[in-house]
């Protein structure tokens, strides 16, 4: 497996694989036409709210992506305008939709709960200077230390920033277990209030630590 290196542009297309990898399946029954707009919408709007990426490519292609924001670092190489304008125009496709709503509206709870866990780690005085965006691995190359690798070159930019503290925002529905396993610790919890029995986390976590 290649060291971690910059995202380019040319990496988006495999960035989208990557996402829907882990989670277009489960629109095959429902919503088979909204599985790009999704993938795409997703990763173009992590690339546009983060100022550090980068990837991890094979002979295969990209393998691994994180995104983050890190206070008081310069703006990577990639146009965020770009991908915002991306990001938004995938929006306005799925809002024509039924499927697409649907999926929106999801993505809306997830905000909704995010924004609920932020402010419980605010009240509780928790900060933060640094947070992780998306982090996506390939299933195809789990176990092979690609995640993290990512997060560990983000950690040193974080801390040679001066970030004492990185945090992520995440839930069951996704691979939580990753971080609890790998040291991060509980700083909020929030249940969904829709019945689905999803739970929103944030965890932080100190960048020296993998220093």
């Amino acid at each position: 497996m290649s060291p971690c290196a910059c995202f380019a542009n040319d990496d988006f297309d495999g960035a989208v694989a990557v996402f829907d990898e882990i989670w277009g399946w489960e629109l095959d029954a429902d919503a088979p036409s909204e599985r790009e707009n999704l993938a795409v919408f997703y990763v173009a709007g992590a690339l546009a709210t983060s100022n550090w990426v980068q990837v991890v490519r094979d002979e295969q292609g990209l393998r691994a992506l994180l995104c983050a924001d890190i206070r008081g670092k310069a703006d990577c190489a990639h146009d965020r305008a770009l991908y915002t304008a991306i990001a938004l125009e995938r929006r306005r496709r799925m809002q024509a939709s039924q499927a697409g709503r649907w999926i929106l509206d999801f993505y809306n709870k997830i905000e909704a709960v995010n924004a609920d866990l932020l402010g419980q780690m605010n009240k509780a005085g928790l900060g933060w200077e640094a947070e992780l965006k998306l982090l996506i691995t390939s299933p195809a190359a789990r176990g092979k230390g690609c995640a993290s690798a990512l997060v560990s070159a983000c950690f040193q930019d974080a801390a040679a920033c001066g970030a004492k503290w990185c945090m992520l925002l995440t839930d069951t529905h996704c691979s939580w277990q990753y971080y609890e396993k790998t040291g991060w610790s509980l700083a909020a919890r929030k249940p969904w209030s829709d019945g689905s029995g999803i739970v929103g986390f944030a965890y932080r976590k100190q960048p020296d630590a993998l220093r």
